[in-house]
């Protein structure tokens, strides 16, 4: 506390001017002044000396197979970084290197995790790992080390980057001066040609390429080349510092994962990458960040990182390439057409390396897009699916010549302009053919006649086909010598384009129709209302564990299930989610695996000594204490964002109770209810995509507000199995419950008879029975309604034989099934009495398949 003493008065001490405005204090006859105008001398203690500077808490996450050299590399450059006021931590993921890179020199001033996998699960299965060990702060099973670090911001980084000192500053500097940028990356630069290609990315919506940024475009204005003053190496053999130019940022879809510093909050949100071994996981990994944050996404041209071209010709990674161009549009809601025209571009590729002779890649391409159609997107490519022919060396490339020409001497051979390999590669080349003898071709001189040898850039471009009897298509590092027929040639590329054009129509049919809930418009019209509502999802499962895992799998990465604190203080921390699944006396080890692998992972689980049926879900709800209950079969799948527009729906809306989700078979893209985009009794049903607040049907998963499960009594045990969910959906609404549907909102049902195949004899005996069930308990009374009661019955029950088909039993289950349901008498609706509005509005819908 400060002190105070007063002075002895002095009568010369009268302030000599005063303020303006102010009165200047007269002395007494004493000359002394009054005790409000005499001096006081403070004390003022020495300030206290500022708490230090947080160090902002980045831990990197760099993935690596097989590449020891880049690896060691890039440690090197971590090492030189400007981290003033930073505390850095790597993780490196082994990709199950042959060698593992534990051995690598670890330089001192590093901290440095390995992280090994027993598997090679590609870039995006590396991130998804270190990213799991990086974000463990809240898991109790994780090293103490990481719990205890809680990282701030996550930063990607590819093995074989380079990265210069000031690079990461630069991209924290980003972060910081905006909340709602939450992800940042630099230009990226070619080592070859020391120039800036790629400055983020973006979806072209009407193509579907993914189009990667340049200075100049993006937002980016007056942009120059912020590389364009260094070299890649100074004479240290060190990548040089970048150059600091005070351009904005830009605003883009997606950033390379190669180096990309992420909020931890939003990594979190975004979840781990899609499972697609390499190539696209990052656009899609993005796009999904974005869409659940609401932030931005943003490269800057003043941090600058080393990379191989993208484009730099491709062998192997086309497979990838084609196969997972699809996700990241169906993230952004690309309509069918923009999918087709996609598609159509790699069938072209396909075309285009039958004509330059290299069918290998073409059918790279093909396989690509076959498995695209089939929806085999996730994992590794299929055993024996990249077969590839061997490449030269550039030393054998003139060997390899004389072995299929004879001797060289008196050949001719042309350079084609744009080889893309290095200079001193191109001169080396030269001189060798040279020297055996080979003469360069000129189209100027008197030569009428093509070469004997051409030598091509490896992408094979249209003005490369046929430039020579022998055509050598270079690749850096990389040769193949190839003769394509010229009658031969064309027709195989006809082929391709025709198996490309097939593939590429599937392709465009599985796509979901009507506005995707992954548009980013979408999804920014909706509320943040629903994370106020409480949900457990339960499934039910009965000897189908690997689809059982694979729902499991995909709730857990929910947001709906795995939610996260938001990048920005203004979104509501979510309430609690919980998975239960409810085990119908399995046989097939199912109850075990879910203890041993789900339960770690907090999923409940509850075992039944008999199998249920549909009354499985009622004992389930029966113990839950959530505001609505998610009801699933074990191979329905709800589209994340679409379950977040339900439970939003359900939370906002108090008439309503359930939100019935839309089944689409994630393979054939076909919905199981033909009839949901043609009809509604919504008074909006005018509009292309109409929505429905009393819609009496439900499928595989359907978002139910648990008191009005109660208060209906939830799934009527006698049913058993089928034809439970709709008539819950006309129980609902007899008891004045609303139940919503709209197309938009779906759901990926991977049944094994998915629309149009043919059902089982159990599924034609039990589903007869229950429709005629559901028609005796909701036609309502009265003599126009048992009319109408019964004519739904037979409509059902004629049905069932039509899809009999020619199968004898089939058709023997359908009879006993309408047996059944005509002599037994129907469950009990007690106190519930339907008017029948809403069986007839079923029926109509049936009607219209």
């Amino acid at each position: 506390m400060a002190s105070a003493s007063v002075l002895p008065p002095d009568p010369a001490s009268a302030p000599a001017a005063a303020e303006p405005g102010l009165r200047t204090p007269r002395p007494d006859t004493l000359g002394r002044l009054p005790e409000f105008a005499r001096p006081v001398r403070v004390e003022i203690p020495s300030a206290a000396p500022p708490p230090p500077p947080t160090l902002a808490r980045i831990a990197a996450v760099v993935p690596c197979h097989n590449r020891p050299t880049d690896a060691a590399a890039l440690l090197a450059d971590l090492a030189a970084l400007n981290t003033s006021g930073i505390d850095l931590r790597i993780i490196l993921v082994d990709n199950c290197s042959t060698l593992p890179l534990s051995h690598l020199p670890t330089p001192p001033t590093l901290h440095l995790d390995h992280l090994r996998l027993n598997t090679n699960t590609g870039g995006s299965g590396g991130f998804s790992a270190g990213l799991a060990l990086a974000l463990s702060s809240s898991d109790h099973t994780a090293e103490p080390a990481w719990q205890s670090f809680n990282p701030e911001f996550i930063w990607l980084v590819d093995s074989d980057a380079r990265i210069p000192p000031d690079t990461l500053r630069i991209l924290l500097e980003t972060l910081r001066a905006d909340d709602h940028i939450i992800a940042a990356g630099p230009a990226i630069a070619d080592p070859l040609t020391h120039q800036p290609f790629e400055l983020g990315g973006r979806i072209n919506r009407r193509t579907g390429i993914f189009e990667p940024m340049v200075p100049g475009a993006a937002g980016v204005t007056d942009v120059g080349c912020p590389m364009s003053d260094v070299g890649c190496k100074n004479e240290a053999g060190s990548l040089p510092p970048i150059s600091h130019i005070p351009h904005p940022t830009s605003h883009i879809d997606y950033l390379a994962a190669c180096c990309a510093l992420i909020r931890s909050p939003a990594a979190r949100a975004a979840g781990p990458f899609p499972d697609t071994f390499l190539n696209g996981d990052d656009v899609e990994w993005f796009i999904r960040m974005a869409q659940r944050t609401g932030g931005r996404i943003v490269a800057t041209p003043r941090a600058t990182a080393y990379h191989p071209r993208f484009d730099r010709f491709p062998t192997w990674t086309r497979y990838y390439t084609t196969r997972n161009a699809h996700a990241p549009l169906h993230a952004i809601g690309a309509p069918r057409r923009t999918h087709f025209r996609r598609a159509m571009l790699d069938a072209l590729r396909a075309a285009q390396q039958e004509m330059a002779g290299r069918p290998d890649l073409a059918r790279l391409h093909l396989k690509g897009l076959a498995h695209a159609a089939s929806g085999h997107t996730r994992g590794q490519a299929p055993a024996g699916t990249i077969d590839l022919d061997p490449p030269l060396t550039p030393d054998q490339v003139v060997p390899a010549l004389e072995a299929r020409l004879g001797s060289l001497q008196g050949r001719r051979f042309s350079i084609h302009p744009n080889l893309n390999i290095p200079d001193s590669d191109r001169a080396t080349l030269l001189q060798a053919l040279i020297s055996n003898g080979a003469a360069l071709h000129s189209a100027l001189g008197t030569h009428h006649s093509p070469p004997d040898i051409a030598l091509l850039p490896a992408r094979a471009r249209p003005d490369s086909w046929f430039a020579a009897r022998t055509l050598v298509h270079l690749a850096p590092n990389a040769a193949w010598i190839r003769s394509p027929s010229r009658l031969l040639a064309p027709l195989r590329a006809a082929r391709a384009l025709f198996l490309g054009t097939l593939s590429a129509a599937r392709i465009a049919q599985r796509t979901a129709p009507g506005p995707s809930p992954l548009n980013p418009a979408a999804r920014a019209t909706l509320s943040t209302r629903g994370q106020s509502l409480s949900v457990e999802a339960i499934i039910l499962s009965h000897n189908r564990w690997p689809a059982l895992e694979s729902t499991v799998n995909a709730l857990l990465t929910s947001p709906a299930f795995a939610p996260s604190e938001h990048p920005t203080s203004h979104i509501p921390h979510p309430t609690f989610r919980k998975i239960t699944v409810i085990d119908n006396a399995s046989r097939d080890g199912t109850p075990d695996r879910v203890e041993s692998f789900l339960q770690p992972r907090g999923v409940n689980l509850i075992r039944l000594d008999t199998n249920a049926g549909v009354d499985a879900f009622n004992i389930a709800v029966a113990r839950s204490t959530a505001d609505a209950v998610l009801i699933l079969d074990d191979d329905a799948t709800p589209d994340e964002n679409s379950l977040l527009a339900a439970i939003d729906e359900l939370a906002s809306r108090p008439e309503l109770g359930a939100v019935t989700l839309h089944p689409i078979h994630p393979k054939s893209g076909k919905s199981e209810w033909p009839f949901a985009h043609t009809a509604s009794s919504h008074p909006t049903s005018h509009i292309p995509h109409p929505t429905s607040d009393s819609w009496p049907i439900m499928g595989c998963a359907n978002l139910i507000r648990r008191a009005s499960w109660n208060l209906v009594g939830g799934y009527e045990p006698a049913f058993f199995l089928y034809r439970n969910d709709a008539d819950l959906a006309l129980k609902l609404l007899a008891a004045g419950q609303g139940v919503h549907f709209n197309p938009a909102l779906i759901a990926w049902h991977d049944s094994p008879s998915g629309p149009g195949q043919p059902k089982s004899p159990r599924w034609h005996e039990l589903a007869t029975r229950n429709w005629i069930w559901m028609a005796r308990r909701h036609r309502g009374m009265g003599i126009l309604p048992m009319c109408l009661g019964s004519f739904g019955a037979l409509l059902g029950y004629l049905w069932s034989h039509k899809l009999s088909g020619l199968s004898i039993n089939r058709h023997r289950a359908t009879i006993r099934g309408g047996w059944s349901g005509l002599t037994k008498p129907a469950p009990s609706l007690a106190p519930l009495t339907p008017d029948g509005t809403a069986w007839r509005f079923l029926l109509r819908l049936r009607l219209r398949r």
